[in-house]
């Protein structure tokens, strides 16, 4: 039954590749445009890139992390002076 189970899994997850692959994705061209003079897969809109614009970091970037970053060591050391003071302190190993 195991086996079974593993073979529909493994039949489906084949099934949904094979049905997502880019060979069943791809349109004929209809009329007179530029994709009938491309031979192949063409791309339904052409972007043209864009000169990325110099900007600065965003201040979330400049000021949230550094913060973030600090108060989560000053909590972590918090945490561990707590239970050496609190729990470590109060009980003691007899021997």
């Amino acid at each position: 039954m195991a086996r079974f189970r593993l073979l529909i899994a493994c039949a489906g997850i084949l099934l949904i590749l094979a049905i997502g692959s880019p060979a069943f994705a791809e349109e004929a061209p209809v009329g007179d445009s530029v994709a009938t003079t491309v031979v192949g897969p063409a791309p339904a809109v052409v972007v043209e890139p864009q000169p990325a614009a110099l900007a600065e970091e965003a201040w979330t970037f400049r000021f949230l992390v550094p913060t973030l970053l600090a108060m989560s060591g000053a909590a972590l050391i918090g945490t561990l002076a707590a239970y050496g003071f609190r729990v470590r302190a109060r009980y003691r190993v007899a021997r």
